[in-house]
């Protein structure tokens, strides 16, 4: 299985891309699954009564959560860990292979991102846009680290839809090998 560690600052397109990406895959015989390593904290938030909006306030919330959870037990690294254990559990019933099966994992902090990348043999892509408003992420320590890691691929979005769409299709058949 292919593994890779998406970033980029909010709103600049990753989910779009992987969306993408995955789409494309199919038409190659592979499947795609998209996780992010705050997904398990956004079920602990709502179960404190975060209402899911991304406010400065709330993202810094869910970002000292997850902190909090790493220090403690490494639960969030663990549950990344466990998603692809399902992902691989689910490629085989559809009688495929793992090596047809690529994982985008959403990481935030650079710290996380290499143990990613060192664990579970990840390659790590940042998205990035011109047009993002920096302001939307200084919220916290995690959107703060964003550039702070030295990415394999570095995907530009600053064109429309049909052009990430495209970067999509070039990253499936160059990155992909396929």
């Amino acid at each position: 299985m292919k593994v890779y560690i998406v970033n980029g600052p909010p709103g600049c397109g990753k989910t779009t891309f992987e969306k993408m990406a995955k789409a494309i895959m199919i038409f190659y015989g592979y499947m795609g699954m998209i996780y992010s390593s705050i997904d398990f904290v956004k079920e602990i938030a709502q179960e404190c009564g975060w209402d899911g909006s991304k406010t400065p306030k709330n993202r810094k919330f869910l970002s000292d959560l997850k902190e909090l959870l790493t220090e403690w037990d490494d639960v969030p690294f663990k549950k990344i860990e466990e998603r692809l254990e399902q992902f691989e559990i689910g490629l085989s019933q559809y009688e495929m292979s793992p090596a047809q099966g690529v994982a985008f994992i959403d990481i935030r902090e650079p710290e996380e991102i290499k143990k990613a990348c060192e664990r579970l043999g990840a390659k790590s892509i940042l998205i990035t846009r011109g047009d993002v408003d920096a302001a939307a992420f200084n919220s916290n320590k995690s959107d703060n680290s964003v550039y702070d890691y030295e990415y394999d691929i570095v995907i530009q979005n600053d064109g429309t839809l049909e052009d990430l769409q495209q970067k999509a299709k070039h990253f499936v058949e160059k990155d992909l090998a396929i």
